[in-house]
């Protein structure tokens, strides 16, 4: 036990929980995730025996640092004991443990930097698309915070930028060990990506949006919003910071900020909100589960849907394609019969399409919460006429966690990604503008209550 203790790899160890900490969405070091592999790398390579291990252990290590908020939705949940929070966080960090696994033999058998950073963003790709997709934790929104980097994006998509953040960490600690033909071509090739993305931030010129548009952040806790007797004191909250709105063409909430199934609602709740949307003239974009009733099989099918309803008290919908699992829905149930959902409530039905939204003469693309981050949704709306992003969300589950920059920082991808305005509008936070170069340009914190003019 003592010659397995040795001090470089109590140094690797520490380096690496630090780095993977820092470098992280919800920090300022994201400069950091140009070195962050480095340790890792010194594990695989001078452990070579038991990289089997290594890459498992670190890749849990940096895992369960990343989806520790995990553990937050817990507390909302009477029937279920703390504990759930921390398998749900293991169980997370054992499936993200694959890709470091997978990359790891990739980097051993073949020992080629080039090779192991295209596989790496190959990893990226497949985690975003099978099962359900899920294309979270990207190492590319680690520099959501510098623009000016991740310009290329627009070319290459986020898994570019990541392949990219790869080579350099590779590049670093292969330095010492490559022949000069490699060296002249991975500066060559790190030049370039530097010059073109500095290149195309200082010559994008950003179109602007001739709408004015208001995203209202109410900042309503969770544990209110499951209360259903709450409903009412929820959208007085809502009426009543959007009162103080003038002149806006369009008027954003958060997801599920209408608590009750809207469409099915005939409650005093629904007039207000409609004479309210006719009184002051708006046009309102809000979030609102949605039943739908099969009478012939006596069955119910549940949605999360996006509404937009005008001035003229005309009614359009969307329904959410793309459920968080585990939380709207358990993917696989007869898999995954042993785990429950770490929200209550019934499991969500998805949607079949997306329907864009009209206001004037531009197209909206709806996306609700994590549909956010799915660069295959937004393409599908952009190829509808879509014109900007309206993104709809209720974070309230997580608290002031890491998750809610971790999401802000996806935005912004795909903000640059497609070229189009993110307005991502959250019940307790992050809100935020988002431009066609990836600059948040306008932004709410967490547990703030405001509204932000556009």
């Amino acid at each position: 036990m003592g010659s397995y203790i040795k001090p470089d790899k109590i140094l690797c160890l520490i380096l690496w929980i630090l780095l993977s900490e820092f470098s992280s969405p919800g920090h300022n070091f994201y400069y950091l995730t140009f070195v962050q592999f480095i340790p890792f790398l010194y594990m695989i390579k001078k452990y070579e025996r038991r990289w089997l291990f290594h890459s498992i252990f670190y890749g849990l290590l940096y895992n369960i640092l990343y989806y520790r908020w995990l553990i937050y939705p817990v507390k909302f949940i009477n029937a279920s004991p703390f504990i759930l929070g921390t398998v749900n966080v293991i169980l997370m960090a054992f499936y993200q443990s694959i890709y470091f696994l997978i990359f790891a033999y990739f980097f051993k058998k073949y020992k080629n930097i080039f090779i192991s950073a295209i596989i790496w963003g190959l990893l990226e790709i497949i985690k975003g698309n099978i099962f359900t997709g899920f294309p979270w934790g990207e190492l590319s929104y680690n520099l959501y915070k510098s623009p000016e980097l991740i310009q290329i994006a627009q070319y290459i998509n986020s898994e570019g930028i990541s392949s990219f953040i790869i080579f350099i960490n590779l590049f670093i600690f292969c330095f010492f060990n490559l022949k000069k033909s490699i060296k002249i071509v991975g500066f060559t090739i790190i030049s370039l990506f530097i010059f073109i993305n500095l290149f195309l931030f200082h010559t994008y010129k950003v179109t602007p949006i001739n709408l004015k548009i208001a995203l209202v952040q109410g900042n309503v806790p969770e544990d209110v919003k499951l209360e259903e007797k709450n409903a009412e004191l929820i959208l007085d909250k809502y009426i009543n910071l959007t009162a103080k709105i003038n002149n806006s063409d369009l008027i954003v909430w958060p997801e599920a900020i209408y608590t009750k199934p809207f469409e099915n609602d005939n409650s005093s709740m629904k007039f207000k909100l409609l004479n309210f949307i006719k009184k002051k003239k708006i046009n309102l974009i809000f979030g609102s589960p949605t039943v739908e009733i099969d009478y012939d099989n006596q069955k119910y099918k549940y949605f999360n849907s996006m509404f937009l309803i005008t001035k003229n008290l005309k009614i359009f919908k969307y329904n959410k394609i793309k459920l968080v699992p585990f939380g709207e829905f358990t993917p696989y149930k007869r898999i995954f019969f042993f785990i429950n959902k770490i929200v209550p409530g019934e499991d969500y039905s998805s949607g079949n399409k997306i329907n864009l939204f009209k206001i004037k003469k531009y197209k909206i693309i709806p996306l609700i919460c994590y549909e956010g981050i799915f660069h295959s949704l937004i393409k599908k709306g952009v190829s509808k006429g879509g014109n900007f992003i309206v993104n709809i969300s209720n974070e309230a589950w997580f608290g002031n966690s890491y998750a809610l920059y971790q999401h802000i920082a996806a935005n912004v991808l795909r903000a640059i990604e497609f070229r189009k305005y993110f307005f991502k509008c959250a019940n307790s936070g992050i809100s935020a503008v988002i431009n066609q170069k990836g600059e948040i340009i306008k932004i709410l914190g967490p547990l703030q209550t405001g509204i932000i003019l556009f």
